[in-house]
């Protein structure tokens, strides 16, 4: 199946981009006013059997939904925020 038909479509509010928009009020190509946070997109990540995929600090995460990403952002945000 198509990333685009699996919740990579950066025009839909209910997207992984659009978690990520939420979390960190970031989008593609953009960074926090920290430095912190990069959004960063790729036309192709080889991955087509697992997408939609992300790439959190060179960690692939497979099949993501939106939740997830919002879980996963929580928690890497806590962990940064901790020095962790």
């Amino acid at each position: 199946m198509a990333v685009l038909l699996t919740g990579g479509a950066p025009d839909d509010e209910h997207t992984l981009l659009a978690a990520v928009r939420e979390d960190v009020h970031i989008g593609p190509g953009e960074t926090t006013e920290d430095g912190e946070v990069s959004v960063l997109t790729a036309r192709c990540l080889g991955a087509c059997g697992n997408a939609p995929v992300v790439v959190m600090d060179g960690e692939v995460l497979s099949q993501q939904s939106p939740d997830d990403m919002h879980r996963h952002m929580k928690g890497w945000l806590q962990r940064g925020s901790d020095g962790s």
